[in-house]
């Protein structure tokens, strides 16, 4: 993907692979509490997210599932662009560590986006480039998948968010 920079009115593009993992954390956790703050308080009562009428009974919620889904299927996106499995598996791994930066941020919703998006059946049957994944990327994503295991309701989410 590229991202549109705007320097001095001339019109330049960035890749995403330039673009270092800890600013995008930093640009999802933006995009995200501005997506949270949006939600109101009326919203959650009857979930009215999933009424006919859910656009004007719940704007706030549905424009977060619409977000959700959206990051989930960039992140898809992102690790299939590469033909090349070594390629994608540094696609992989730049998306974990964008996880964990968002994990240190408490983000947690760009946490289960990633993850949900590097589970996914597209990515899961890269067997070729899965192998070329570190064991370190894989030992965090293997601590994602238990952080958001809806096991115990969510216990180990709700444990990490009492740190």
């Amino acid at each position: 993907m590229n991202v549109p920079l705007f320097l001095s009115g001339d019109t330049q593009t960035l890749r995403f692979v330039e673009i270092s993992a800890e600013r995008i954390s930093e640009q999802l956790t933006l995009l995200e509490h501005e997506t949270f703050g949006n939600i109101k308080s009326f919203e959650l009562v009857g979930q009215k997210w999933s009424k006919r009428s859910k656009r004007e009974l719940a704007p706030g919620i549905c424009t977060f599932i619409e977000r959700f889904n959206l990051a989930t299927r960039w992140v898809v996106q992102e690790v299939l662009n590469p033909r090349q499995p070594r390629q994608r598996a540094i696609m992989i791994e730049k998306f974990i560590r964008i996880a964990f930066n968002c994990q240190q941020m408490n983000n947690f919703n760009a946490v289960f986006e990633i993850t949900l998006a590097l589970l996914s059946s597209p990515i899961r049957r890269l067997h070729n480039t899965w192998q070329e994944v570190t064991s370190e990327a894989m030992q965090l994503l293997s601590s994602f998948k238990v952080l958001i295991n809806p096991k115990n309701s969510f216990g180990a989410l709700r444990e990490q968010l009492k740190k």
